[in-house]
């Protein structure tokens, strides 16, 4: 056999063991077995806009698989004269709401449909609304202001009582200040800035003389059954330390389970879903299992429940919830 031919078959063979070997392409890994699919609420398209809609994927595990999905779901519309689908492309057609949902097929054949959501096509109304949550057992009752950059002060919440929410008001400017005041004196102040469509829940929380605003993005979301969302609100924190914070079921101690959240500050808000059944909650100093402080609270499934925690001296503490029962 001559050279050159000897070594054309050695370039053939060593192409085709590249080409078996997938070593000429990179198709992009597929990811664990997705069982949670959850489109974003409160989105929007003006009519001829094409986009994708937000969704998040997770797997068994908790994992954010999304970015592997791209170009692999599948999206319907419940009104496709309204909002229409070009494969993972969404596409605003008229003016009105329709109902969107994505699914994806696992490799194992298993299929996973996210939950229905309402998307609005056409003109909206982008303001965000704010409501306030009052947690100071003082005499009251509160007022809540706000003050537009630039802007006269006007009041967005009157007559806020101990332990409920306050209706939602309207705010058609992005940031300012908030304020709260009893009976006429400030007691407490803080900026904020405001995005489209917010939901802002402003908790009162502290002391008379010691009052912290916590604003909460509210999660609009759809709670999934069997569970339950919480915000833990940590308000006026008099010793100035951190805390684990640990959600207890029936008959369950800071030692059968692990903190939900841990060292956690003052002025510190966050959302959660939990199995519902949860009937305590518990604190401790970072680290450790000596609970400091405990209460009860009530958390049916699909329900929304805002829990906020105080430590008005060193060492003496107080808590107080408001819950949203399911629809």
């Amino acid at each position: 056999m001559k050279f050159g031919s000897y070594l054309c078959l050695m370039v053939v063979a060593v192409l085709s063991l590249i080409g078996c070997a997938g070593g000429g392409s990179d198709s992009g890994s597929t990811p664990d077995v997705v069982t949670s699919l959850v489109v974003a609420a409160g989105q929007h398209l003006d009519v001829g806009q094409q986009r994708k809609l937000q969704f998040t994927a997770r797997t068994s595990s908790g994992a954010d698989v999304t970015s592997q999905l791209g170009g692999l779901t599948n999206w319907t519309s419940s009104n496709t004269d309204v909002l229409s689908f070009n494969h993972d492309t969404a596409i605003g057609v008229s003016n009105g709401t329709a109902t969107a949902r994505v699914s994806y097929t696992n490799q194992n054949g298993s299929v996973v449909t996210s939950n229905p959501v309402s998307v609005t096509v056409g003109t909206v109304d982008l303001n965000p609304v704010v409501r306030a949550f009052a947690a100071v057992p003082s005499t009251g009752p509160y007022t809540v202001t706000f003050t537009p950059t630039g802007g006269a002060a006007r009041t967005i919440a009157d007559n806020v009582a101990v332990g409920a929410f306050s209706s939602f008001s309207t705010i058609t400017e992005r940031a300012g200040k908030i304020r709260v005041l009893e009976s006429g004196v400030q007691r407490s102040s803080r900026d904020i800035t405001l995005e489209d469509n917010e939901k802002l829940s402003i908790v009162i929380a502290g002391t008379t003389t010691n009052t912290v605003i916590v604003p909460i993005v509210d999660d609009t979301t759809t709670v999934a059954s069997g569970e339950f969302r919480l915000r833990f609100v940590l308000g006026y924190i008099a010793s100035g330390q951190d805390f684990d914070g640990y959600i207890l079921g029936p008959g369950q101690t800071v030692n059968d389970v692990a903190p939900v959240k841990t060292n956690r500050s003052a002025e510190t808000g966050f959302v959660m879903d939990l199995p519902s059944g949860a009937d305590r909650f518990a604190v401790t100093a970072p680290g450790s299992k000596t609970v400091l402080f405990s209460g009860t609270f009530d958390s049916p499934s699909r329900s929304d429940v805002t829990l906020v925690f105080d430590e008005t001296s060193a060492g003496t503490y107080r808590y107080n919830f408001w819950g949203i029962s399911p629809p």
